[in-house]
């Protein structure tokens, strides 16, 4: 694994995206700065945004709660891979699992694109992982895979 950094996670915006505490300052004195990591190469599916008058896709709820019941207020490790305009996407670690492949196996979140520049992340075993974890929650038709539940079939919820 490439350089980590340790940090506590302080909140789940969504399936995908995390805020996470900055370094504590040396002499202990003030608050540390906070920052956003998106989890890289995947997708989860997106929370209803009152401010954009956007619909809550299904297995959002979902998707969040099972990522803060796995994160929020623990430490954990993280490594930034790539940044695009002002958004951090990286990798982050619990117990030396990879949060981003657990929530693909688990069917809360898919494999996406990575932006042109960070083509690199393809030919890693992380990609690989991500991919495997991919298949393993389609065969197994889980969550967001799942074609055939209630939940899948609703309608959008519009919440404006």
């Amino acid at each position: 694994m490439d350089k980590t950094i340790k940090t506590l996670v302080k909140g789940v915006l969504s399936g995908d995206t995390l805020l996470l505490s900055g370094k504590i300052p040396k002499n202990g004195d003030g608050i540390p700065e906070e920052h956003t990591l998106n989890l890289t190469g995947i997708q989860s599916p997106h929370p209803s945004n009152p401010s954009k008058s956007s619909t809550e896709e299904p297995y959002a709820y979902e998707s969040r709660t099972y990522l803060r019941r796995l994160l929020a207020g623990k430490v954990c490790v993280y490594k930034t891979d790539y940044a695009v305009n002002d958004r951090s996407y990286g990798q982050v670690f619990i117990n030396k699992q990879n949060v981003a492949v657990e929530l693909v196996k688990q069917g809360y979140a898919k494999v996406t694109y990575v932006p042109k520049g960070n083509e690199s992340i393809y030919n890693s075993s992380y990609w690989n992982e991500l991919k495997q974890a991919e298949e393993h929650a389609k065969k197994s038709k889980l969550n967001i895979w799942n074609t055939t539940s209630t939940k899948a079939k609703r309608a959008l919820v519009n919440i404006s």
